[in-house]
């Protein structure tokens, strides 16, 4: 098997450049026969097959020579021989141990190239300065949100269009949502192209984006965990007032908290305001407030939410 996965990579031309589509379908194709692998539509498994959207991931990206990429998903390596011979090291986290003996056998020659086996929302992720995946879409919140917690420079991710737009979405938008609130105080972000279908095998049955990912210079100090619990709460109904999502929580609790709750609200004059309404930075404000107002009366906003 590892003779003709080498003939197959070798097939294509050395120069990234020349790739035409035929060329990596057909790469594609053949490494999927000879290892036999039918793809699993339940981990998401759709690979890029376009070299002019691998070459703009690239170009996008802009590795520098002392760049430590990680990709999440490596799949059977179509984007990682475009990112390998640009990086200082690519770390390569898959989680399909048929996909790992492929990529071992493609990579065995590059020193820079690392492949980590295992689940990329269990795994711990070794430090790294940019982030470019064609990644897993039921996964694209788990790594968003992991993202929050981490030190890089940039990420450049395919997610399915409907994410992406609740990603970039604002308050007021159809799309806003929990993940739209911590993306905006976490991230700058930029939907940098839409993408065909075509450029996808097997062929998804959404629509796709590239989004640009990057941290915000000073983010906010939060408990992440904290913060989370409370957005959920809070968007439970996100279309109803934020007082009917959270005074009759908290007044499962007791009914002190409620009324700590309700005279918050009135102060902040947002009781009867939606919560798909409120900006991510009047979200922010109530959960401080409301934090302040617990302490300040001798009782744990940490253990009243988790």
């Amino acid at each position: 098997m590892r003779d003709r996965i080498e003939i197959a990579r070798n097939l294509l031309p050395s120069d990234l450049n020349q790739i035409t589509k035929p060329q990596l379908l057909q790469f594609t194709h053949d490494i999927l026969s000879i290892c036999g692998l039918r793809l699993w539509r339940r981990m998401g498994q759709h690979f890029l097959v376009s070299p002019d959207i691998l070459r703009f991931l690239l170009l996008n990206a802009n590795p520098k020579s002392d760049d430590i990429i990680l990709e999440i998903g490596g799949g059977i390596g179509t984007l990682s021989l475009f990112l390998a011979p640009n990086a200082k090291k690519l770390i390569i986290i898959e989680k399909d141990h048929r996909l790992i003996d492929v990529l071992s056998i493609l990579f065995r020659d590059f020193s820079n190239v690392l492949i980590l086996p295992g689940d990329a929302c269990k795994v711990d992720w070794p430090p790294f300065d940019k982030l470019v995946s064609n990644l897993p879409y039921q996964i694209s919140s788990p790594i968003t949100l992991r993202l929050t917690r981490k030190k890089f420079c940039a990420a450049i991710i395919t997610f399915q269009l409907e994410f992406a737009q609740r990603l970039l979405a604002s308050a007021g938008d159809r799309d806003y949502s929990r993940i739209s609130v911590q993306s905006n105080l976490f991230f700058e972000t930029e939907m940098m192209l839409k993408l065909g279908n075509e450029a996808f095998f097997p062929t998804p049955n959404v629509a796709s984006a590239i989004v640009k990912i990057t941290p915000r210079s000073r983010p906010p100090a939060l408990d992440l965990d904290l913060f989370a619990q409370f957005l959920a709460i809070l968007f439970s109904r996100k279309n109803k007032k934020v007082a009917n999502n959270l005074i009759p929580y908290f007044k499962r609790r007791s009914k002190q908290t409620s009324h700590l709750v309700e005279k918050v609200l009135h102060l902040l004059k947002i009781h009867d305001t939606r919560p798909s309404h409120l900006s991510p930075r009047e979200i922010l404000q109530l959960f401080s407030n409301l934090r302040v107002s617990f302490q300040s009366h001798g009782i744990s906003f940490t253990k009243t939410l988790l």
